[in-house]
């Protein structure tokens, strides 16, 4: 079973930035949340590609901190 810690995160855009993400998600068949989550890490890794793990070395991680 895996385990989620999510927040929340609010913020502020134009209308037609928001119409334009949630049809760019719906054609991908995404929810709106998922597409600008996947966004933000895709922004943060090609910024900062040593710094975040990958969901691998996360899940890793996460499985001995468990045992």
């Amino acid at each position: 079973m895996k385990m989620f810690q999510n927040t929340s995160v609010a913020f502020r855009c134009p209308a037609g930035l928001k119409a334009k993400m949630a049809a760019f998600a719906e054609a991908n068949e995404q929810h709106l949340s998922d597409f600008i989550r996947s966004a933000c890490v895709e922004a943060l890794r090609r910024e900062f590609p040593p710094l975040i793990p990958t969901s691998e070395q996360i899940e890793r991680k996460l499985s001995e901190i468990v045992r």
